[in-house]
This record gives C-alpha cells, sequence and structure tokens, in this order.
C-alpha cells in the first residue's frame, strides 16, 4: 500500500498511525512524504521497519523563492497565507510520483484531500485509489457529495458563506451541524478559493471523491454510526471506518528528560501531587496562530476559573507571550511549559480531568481516549463542525462567543467551571469516562484495523479490469466510423462512464454462490414485463429469483423453460379487494384493466400488498430486494429485515435525471424547482451538457398533476419514488453507457449513490416459427409481410397503456393512407367502439387493403417486429418499445403521449434516431403531419441518415452478448456486496 498525506501535521500522523496499524497486520506500506517531514515524524517501532518504509521525495522549489521561505515543507512552518504556495509546490511531485507508481505498482494508494492528480496516475496505472479522510464523518457530510463542493452544484447549494450557517438537508436526522457566522466566512474562502494553485480545496476534494474507489474515514459506528450512514448514501461509494488510531498510551519513562526547553521531571513531579483529574490540559496545537488579544482573554480566563492548569506550547522566548504577571499570580496552582511538550504523556497523567483546546480531530481523540471533559473553542476548518458534534454527543462544552467570534475571559471561566467542577457538569464527566472505553479500546481498534485490512486484501485482485470494456468500446468506435454515428454515443470510453463497480473483480467479499433475489414490480405491463426480462437475465446467471405478483398478473406472464423453472419461483400475492365505492372493477389487477382515471384505485389495492409481503420477506430472507417506484412501503420492510434495496428503474437514464434527486421530488424542492407545469417544459438546470430532454406544454399540463398532484392512494407517484430512490442502496437502470452514458453519469453524481446499468434487456430475436400455425389469421399476415420489400413496411402500435381517442385513431389512419406507403398497424380495441362507431374511419380497410393490414387486439409483436420486411416503426416512444424497435434497426417515427414517452421521443431526436409527429400547441396533429414524418424517415433523400443510423444502432441494441455481461456485472456486485453477514461496506462495519 503506498500512503501519501498532505504536508500538515494533523494529516501526516494520522497516516502515520494508520500505517503502522496495517504494518501490525502484516501488510506492507510506502509512505511518501519530504526529507524533513519524514524526520520530524516519530520512530517506527523496531518491529516494524521491514513493513513501513519512507519514500522521499524532496519537495520543488518554487520559482520566486520568496513565496515559500526555504526548508519550509509543512504547514507548521509558514503563516497561513504562505500555504496556497506549498500547495503549489506539492503539486509539482506529480511527476515524480506518476514514475514511482510506474515502477512499483502497488496493490493500491491511499490518498489525502489534496493530490487530486493522483486519480490519473492511478487510473492509467490500473491501481486501486483509496480516499483516507483524517477528518470526522460529519465533517465529510458537511461537506456533501462531489456535486456540492464543484460547478453548479455548488453555486445552487454553497454559494455564499451563508449557506454554510445551517445543517444540510441531506442529514435526514435533528442535527446541530453547521457553522456560525463568523465561521463560515473564513470557512468559505478556504474551502472554494484557487488562490496560487488554481484549484480549491474543494474541487480537490470533489475530484478525489468521484476518482475513489472507497472513502476510509477514521471514525467508528459508535460515535459516528448515523453520519457514516449518509456519508456512504450521499457518496454512492464504500465508506470504511478504520477506527479512531488512538496514539499509543505512554509509560512515563519514553519521556526524554533532556530534550525540549522545559524541566519535564519538574512537571511530572507537579502533576503527580495534584489530585486526580482536578487540573486543566489547555493547548492549542500548532497550526492555528491565536493573536495576541485571544491569547491573553484564554489566559485571563483560566486564571479567573480558579482551577489548576497545565499549559504547553506557546512561544519560547516571547516576554509578552503571556499577560503581564500571569505566571506570578498563577504560580500556586498552574503550569506553563513554552516550546515542545510531551502531549501524550502529559494527557496520560491521572491528575489530568479536562482539556480546553481547538477541537481538531486528532486532539479530540487524544484527548477523549483518557475521558477527560472538554472545553471548546474552534477556530478554524473542521474544528467549528467537530465541536457541534461534541456536544450534540452531550461530551463537551463550547465557548460561548459573539457574532464576530469573539470570546472573553469570563467566557472561558464559565465553561472551564462547568466541564470540570459545577454540579451540572457531573453528567458530561460520567459521558467522557464512558468515552473513553470507545476511543481507547485498543482491542476494538485493532478489530476496524483487520476489517479493513481484509477490505483492502479482496481489493488487491481488484486492478481495474479493462480488457472485455476496452474490447467492447473500441468495437463501437468502429461501428461509429463505419455507420457515421459521431454523435450518436455518450462518451469515449466504456472505462469513463461505467460505475466503478462494474469495472472491478471481486470488489469485497463474495456471498454464498446461492444468491436469492426478490423482484416485486409495479402492476403495469410496462413495468411487469422489463421486470420480468430482468429475473430471467438473473436467472441465467444463476441466481435464484422470487417473482412477485398477483394471479392473474402471473397467469398472463410467457411460460418459464422447464431450466428457468428450477431458478425462478413466480409467488402470488392475491389483490386485497376494495369497497364498491372505488369501483375497481372485479378481477382487474393490472392498469391494462381499467381506465386512466381508475390507477389510483389500484395504486390503494397495490397498497395492501405490504402485508403478504412482508411476510414473505419474514419467512424467505431474501438477500437482495428489487423493486418499481410504487411500491415505497418495501423499503421499510427490507429495512426492518437488514436486506438491501434495489430501485430497478424500467425508466431511461434520461428520464431519471430530468425527473432528480429526491429532493427535487417532495417536498420544498418539488414545489420550488417542480411546482407548476411549465417548469417541466424546459431542461432543468442541473443538466449542465446541451439537452433538448423536456415536455412540450401540452405534455407537462398532463404529466404533472398526475406525478406530483394527489392521489386517493393518499401518496403523490413523486412521493413514491423520492423515498423509494432514498431507502434503496443502488438503483439499476435499464441502459447502457453506449448509449446513455452521460446522463447515466449525470443521474450518478446526482443521486450520490451507485447508479448501475443492467443493460437494455432485449427481448429474444423470435422466429416466424414461433407463431402458432394453426393460426390461419397470423399466417395470412406473415405470408403478406414475407411478399414485401426488405425493410419497406411500416409498423404502427401504440401499445396497451395508452388509450387514443376516436380523433386520434382517425388521423393517424388517415396519415397512413396518405403516405401510401405499406403498414401494419396493431390496434387495441378502443373502448369508445360500438357496433355503431367503428374503430377505423370508413371505408379505410378497403382503400388500403393494398398497402396494409390493420390487426385489432393481440398480435405477435415481437416477431413482427423481426420480420425483414419492417424497417420503420410509428410508436408511442414508451422505453420498452423503443428497444424492442432498435435492436432491428429500424428508423422511427415517435408520437408520444403520456409519461415518459415524451421525454424518449426528445432524447431519440437528440441522437438522430427518430422523427417526431409535429403538434399543436394543445397536442393535436393531423394526418399530414403523420403523412410527412413516415415519409421523412421511410423514403426521403433527407431521411438517409436516420435510417443509416438506426440500423448502426442496432448493433448495441440488439448486442445481446453486451448486454449479457451487463447483467453479469451487476450480478457479480449482488454476489460481492455482502451486506447482509459480513461487514464489508461502511454501514456494516459495526466496530
Amino acid at each position: 500500500v503506498a500512503m501519501l498525506p498532505w504536508c500538515a501535521f494533523g494529516h501526516m500522523i494520522p497516516f502515520f498511525q494508520l500505517s503502522l496499524a496495517l504494518a501490525r497486520t502484516g501488510v506492507k506500506v510506502s509512505f511518501i512524504a519530504s526529507p524533513r517531514n519524514i524526520q520530524r515524524l516519530p520512530k517506527i517501532p523496531e518491529d516494524l521497519t521491514k513493513l513501513v518504509g519512507f519514500v522521499v521525495f524532496s519537495l520543488p522549489n518554487l520559482e520566486d523563492k520568496q513565496l515559500l521561505p526555504e526548508g519550509a515543507e509543512a504547514s507548521v512552518d509558514i503563516p497561513a497565507e504562505k500555504i496556497q504556495y506549498l500547495k503549489v509546490a506539492y503539486d509539482l511531485l506529480q511527476q515524480p510520483l506518476k514514475q514511482f507508481v510506474a515502477q512499483q505498482n502497488p496493490d493500491c494508494i491511499i490518498i489525502d484531500m489534496i493530490p487530486h492528480w493522483m486519480a490519473e496516475i492511478a487510473q492509467e496505472n490500473r491501481v486501486p485509489l483509496l480516499h483516507f479522510s483524517v477528518f470526522s464523518a460529519s465533517t465529510y457530510v458537511f461537506l456533501g457529495n462531489p456535486e456540492c463542493l464543484v460547478g453548479e452544484g455548488k453555486e445552487r447549494l454553497r454559494p455564499i458563506w451563508k449557506s454554510m450557517t445551517k445543517t444540510p438537508e441531506w442529514v435526514d436526522f435533528p442535527s446541530s451541524l453547521a457553522y456560525s457566522d463568523h465561521e463560515a466566512i473564513g470557512v468559505h474562502e478556504w474551502l472554494y478559493a484557487g488562490k496560487a494553485s488554481g484549484i480549491s480545496d474543494a474541487e480537490r476534494t470533489a475530484k478525489i471523491l468521484t476518482s475513489s474507489q472507497a472513502l476510509a474515514i477514521r471514525s467508528r459506528r459508535e460515535i459516528e454510526g448515523e453520519y457514516l450512514d449518509v456519508l456512504e448514501r450521499i457518496t454512492g461509494k464504500p465508506v470504511v471506518p478504520v477506527g479512531l488510531l488512538p496514539p499509543e498510551k505512554p509509560q512515563r519513562r519514553e519521556i526524554i528528560t533532556t530534550g525540549g526547553s522545559g524541566p519535564w521531571s519538574e512537571t511530572f513531579k507537579w502533576l503527580d501531587e495534584q489530585s486526580p483529574k482536578s487540573v486543566v490540559f489547555v493547548s492549542f496545537g500548532s497550526e492555528y496562530k491565536l493573536s495576541r488579544e485571544q491569547i491573553y482573554e484564554i489566559a485571563d480566563g483560566v486564571e479567573l476559573s480558579g482551577l489548576p492548569f497545565l499549559k504547553p506550547s506557546w512561544a519560547n522566548h516571547d516576554l509578552e507571550a503571556l499577560p503581564f504577571g500571569f505566571e506570578e499570580r498563577t504560580s500556586g496552582r498552574g503550569l506553563v511549559c513554552t516550546g515542545w511538550a510531551p502531549q501524550m504523556e502529559l494527557l496520560a497523567h491521572k491528575s489530568i480531568g479536562g482539556s480546553l483546546f481547538h477541537s481538531g480531530w486528532g486532539s479530540v481523540i487524544e484527548s477523549l481516549q483518557f475521558g477527560h471533559s472538554l472545553v471548546l473553542l474552534p477556530f478554524i476548518i473542521d474544528q467549528p463542525l467537530n465541536a457541534r458534534l461534541l456536544v450534540e454527543k452531550g461530551l463537551a462544552v463550547e465557548v460561548e462567543r459573539g457574532e464576530d467570534g469573539s470570546f472573553s475571559k469570563d467566557g472561558i471561566a464559565k465553561a472551564l467551571r462547568l466541564a470540570m467542577v459545577s454540579q451540572e457538569g457531573n453528567e458530561l464527566k460520567k459521558r467522557a469516562g464512558e468515552a473513553a472505553w470507545v476511543f481507547g479500546n485498543k482491542k476494538n481498534q485493532e478489530n476496524y484495523t483487520n476489517r479493513f485490512v481484509e477490505f483492502l486484501k479482496n481489493n488487491k485482485s481488484a486492478k481495474i479490469r479493462l480488457d472485455l470494456n476496452n474490447h467492447i468500446s473500441i468495437i463501437f468506435q468502429l461501428f461509429r466510423y463505419i455507420f457515421g454515428l459521431f454523435n450518436l454515443y455518450s462518451c469515449i470510453s466504456i472505462s469513463n462512464c461505467v460505475p466503478t463497480v462494474l469495472l472491478r473483480e471481486d470488489f469485497m467479499v463474495d456471498m454464498a454462490n446461492d444468491l436469492h433475489v426478490a423482484v416485486l414490480p409495479w402492476s403495469a405491463f410496462g413495468h411487469i414485463m422489463p421486470f420480468f426480462q430482468f429475473s430471467i437475465a438473473l436467472a441465467r446467471a444463476g441466481v435464484h429469483v422470487s417473482f412477485l405478483s398477483t394471479p392473474k398478473i402471473l397467469e398472463r406472464l410467457p411460460k418459464l423453460s422447464p431450466a428457468l423453472s428450477q431458478l425462478i419461483n413466480l409467488v402470488e400475492l392475491p389483490l386485497p379487494a376494495l369497497d364498491e365505492k372505488y369501483g375497481l372493477p372485479e378481477g382487474a389487477e393490472a392498469t391494462v384493466d381499467i381506465q386512466g382515471e381508475k390507477i389510483q384505485y389500484l395504486k390503494i389495492a397495490y397498497d395492501l400488498l405490504q402485508h403478504p409481503f412482508r411476510q414473505f420477506v419474514s419467512e424467505k430472507s431474501p438477500d437482495w430486494i428489487v423493486i418499481d417506484f410504487s411500491s415505497h412501503w418495501a423499503v421499510d420492510i427490507a429495512k426492518e429485515h437488514h436486506i438491501p434495496v434495489v430501485y430497478l428503474s424500467v425508466f431511461n437514464a434520461a428520464t431519471r435525471a430530468f425527473g432528480g434527486t429526491p429532493e427535487y421530488l417532495a417536498g420544498d424542492g418539488q414545489k420550488r424547482l417542480k411546482g407548476s407545469p411549465e417548469s417541466l417544459t424546459s431542461p432543468p438546470e442541473w443538466i449542465t451538457f446541451p439537452s433538448s430532454i423536456a415536455f412540450r406544454i401540452h405534455e407537462a399540463r398532463n404529466y404533472h398533476p398526475g406525478f406530483y398532484g394527489d392521489n386517493a392512494s393518499g401518496i403523490r407517484d413523486s412521493d413514491r419514488v423520492a423515498k423509494v430512490m432514498e431507502g434503496c442502496q443502488v438503483v439499476a437502470i435499464r441502459s447502457c453507457v453506449e448509449f446513455e452514458g452521460k446522463y447515466l453519469e449525470l443521474f450518478q453524481n446526482m443521486l450520490g449513490k451507485p447508479v448501475i446499468p443492467i443493460g437494455l434487456l432485449p427481448p429474444e430475436k423470435p422466429d416466424s416459427r414461433d407463431i402458432t400455425t394453426s393460426d390461419e389469421k397470423w399466417c395470412k399476415v406473415f405470408e403478406w409481410l414475407d411478399n414485401q420489400e426488405p425493410r419497406s413496411v411500416l409498423f404502427v402500435g401504440f401499445g396497451s397503456e395508452c388509450k387514443l381517442t376516436k380523433d386520434q385513431v382517425y388521423e393517424i389512419a388517415y396519415g397512413l393512407e396518405l403516405s401510401e406507403l405499406p403498414f401494419l398497424w396493431v390496434l387495441r380495441e378502443p373502448t369508445w367502439a360500438t357496433e355503431e362507431v367503428e374503430p377505423l374511419p370508413p371505408g379505410f380497410r378497403s382503400r388500403t387493403s393494398e398497402k396494409g393490414i390493420v390487426c385489432i387486439g393481440w398480435a405477435p409483436q415481437l416477431e413482427i417486429l423481426a420480420h425483414p420486411s419492417i424497417g420503420g416503426s410509428l410508436f408511442h416512444s414508451g422505453w420498452g418499445s423503443v428497444i424492442e424497435t432498435l435492436q432491428h434497426g429500424h428508423c422511427l417515427v415517435v408520437l408520444p403521449f403520456i409519461i415518459d414517452q415524451p421525454l424518449n421521443a426528445r432524447l431519440l431526436v437528440e441522437k438522430g434516431l427518430a422523427v417526431e409527429v409535429d403538434r399543436q400547441e394543445d397536442g393535436s396533429f393531423s394526418r399530414s403531419d403523420i403523412a410527412k414524418s413516415v415519409r421523412f424517415a421511410m423514403v426521403s433523400e433527407e431521411g438517409k441518415q436516420l435510417r443509416t443510423r438506426a440500423k448502426g444502432v442496432a448493433m448495441v441494441f440488439g448486442f445481446r452478448k453486451l448486454h449479457r455481461d451487463y447483467i453479469n456485472s451487476f450480478v457479480d456486485y449482488l454476489k460481492s456486496a455482502a451486506w447482509k453477514d459480513k461487514p464489508t461496506t461502511g454501514s456494516d462495519f459495526k466496530g
């Protein structure tokens, strides 16, 4: 393992402690630092010298030597305003470290928050990259995911310092995590200003978080369990607590009495004379330089408290470092030790009972391992957030301050007496004593280290697997060249767009081979069929699947082969009957069985399935639960039984990205950004690249009340999606990076959890002989198709969910007639058709009998689409139908109506794969619009490029090996993420 800390001792020491901890388990560590910094680190224990090696890289000199003093190699060597130049010098280590990694080829690189350039070096050399945070989990939660740190996300969420004075919205439990005004001003400048290095610390951190395969945190679940869970959720990566890495509790004999400037034997003799836990240890570290006024107020406050104290680490020779006469006035009860001090030995002394300090995370750990009461006076960076956390946990009292950050001696004295001697502070002292068991438990720390080492060892084989993926990428680039698809694909290289887990082998500990997945779709066949296809794909990969739905829906599914029947268990969940007032027809179990206005009542019945579903989960205990948008209650059931959840989106990544994250789907965020139909008529602000993904106004007026509006079930569809998306561990998308790379990447960055494309799940390409030969009707249809020219026939179909009006059906019919092209129209029996009202315009069949066929009712659609005479499709652009059609290379004419169809249409047009029928502002269209679009796509010279692109994209949509590889990678993820039994992610590390 190669370790690369930033040049601040508050970072180097934790990295060094982690290195020693790893070495004690047998891991070989290369610790990279500059010469002078290495000299100032503690000595490596004799028994670890063969496992921990210092790798020395001299810090390059800057051209302007006045910017950085000679010999300055750490932040402690320079004033704060010079740190920006230290970062410039540090960034110049990029080239020598690139050579080091190429030559040494470590199994893993663990880096700090500053060396952002190591991301490219690790990727080039196929070495897994981990980010080790020396800050607490709560601090990183406050920072947020990379979206909050850079670009438009930063401008939206953290535009000014004031935005840092409230708890972030993604912290979904009571928390006081925020900066005060005076703190936020400085922290915002520190975090977001690029200064001399040209890149801000926020940008550095964002890049490292994005590129790392996991995040290691110096924390424990006993202290920050809730924050660790949030951090894993918002980053979408494994968050592994490595324990607190407390320094070894020293023995007094380890003190070098001749070292330093103080008479340490006399100091310890004085401490021995004090009562147990009576002395306040006062120290503010080496990084923050206190002003004279601050030092004086602290000193006067300590004096005013009347408590015994020990004050090390102030200036060596500055006679004005303390108020005049301070030492004389306090000589009977306190000591001031200037210069270097053996801090750990002092903290370990039995007479030390409390600490007044800045609440830096390392110092918190050092103090609490001895059970000290804490009095906090934070100044910079993470210190204020640590202070809020410790007060929140009942482990500290914070010194009161004015709005400008000033504090008084009275405030210091009051806080010290509260913590050390007052009756009110007894509970704080009790909690501090209990915390010592957590912060100082050596055995428990070893457990965390051992688990982290197991994580690293399992990651040893996780060199980025670019073989198959790169081959596929090259093949598709070739296809792009051949077919001129230069604007079709959203990304150049799969390796840049596929979520990391898809590019890695055995990233975490394998589960048992007998993987059991429960699958629960919404009761609409546009959802049921993709879930069923997904189940079949899982079964072919060796996964046991329980497919849960209502009896009549299960009866209508395609028959399973005997081999698949052994792996897929169809589980009936009888749909509860509703009161007659709801008017849900008897036997109606799917949306296709009812009118659109009745679907809200079907959701009421569907929600009652939670009771038999809970019983199923309790009895069968599946390894994973895969759910649809509607079953929000399954999240709570899964949580009760400690089972991870996958949200399988049957919609594409562009649609999901348009909808946004839970923040934009529910509550104030939805009202602010998606509060009206008009708000849906332009691409959302978080889509940062050119995009046409948006609704037309007539579509938005139909979609907005249906998705964001109230319904009889008592929960809006948008709230359902928000809860499912919030509660799941993984989002699986029926898509692939070859087609939607940009949208997949965007959605994962937005959501902050794994978003895994599972491929397109194209249905098997059938042979016409699969059709029952006894069905004379279809034999004649296929005989007619056989007599047509290749790719000359237009397939027309609008599915079963969209109920076309009489005017719409008639205009489509007249448009087909006007186009004069051969067609095959599969038309669902309209509900408005009667003996008096024909489903087609009068005389239409006879006038077009030589040109086309209309089939009313069920049709073997897949067999029809696969016929060589079919060259194009006029349809609603539902995502499932898009996949079914494009796998055969048909050119597309899209006429969208409901839900995601309009967004799919925009995406297809954006990619140059479809022409959309023109419509009026009210959504109406004419026969001439139909005819014009159909002729453009099928026969016009202008539509030739569209037809060429459609043929080319068939190599993506119909490439079954590619989509099997997606499923296999997804199954590997399910198997490797041992959520139930083994602590392989942050939320499972119980300490």
